[in-house]
């Protein structure tokens, strides 16, 4: 009888320990996004009625979304979309542009792009 307690106690134990392996070995994978492409910091000078495209891009785990700000303030939602398009630019959209990438371990605000429209 004892045998089979001690056997009883260990499979019920053993699911438990496996499912806190595993929630170590996710925590560990966890990678906070890091930028390995900022959008151009130098600026840059777009014709009026031209298109545009802006990128950022980031390293992480699990894959990091993207959101752009426009002067400080967000224009649109998160994405897997690391680019941002100026499709026939207007003078209105000249501004200072910065991009966010975020996971489950964090978030960061890459550099700031000026863009003048000519």
């Amino acid at each position: 009888s004892p045998i089979f307690g001690s056997l009883s106690f260990i499979a019920d134990a053993n699911p438990q320990s496996q499912q806190q392996q595993n929630q170590l070995v996710q925590q560990q994978q966890l990678q906070a996004p890091r930028f390995t492409t900022h959008p151009s910091s130098s600026g840059s000078i777009v014709s009026e009625g031209s298109t545009k495209i802006l990128q950022c891009h980031a390293l992480g785990y699990p894959q990091p979304t993207y959101r752009w700000l426009k002067d400080g303030v967000p224009v649109g939602d998160f994405s897997s979309s690391q680019f941002y398009r100026f499709h026939s630019t207007r003078r209105e959209d000249a501004g200072s542009y910065q991009c966010i990438a975020r996971n489950d371990a964090g978030s960061i605000f890459s550099e700031k792009s000026d863009v003048v429209v000519a």
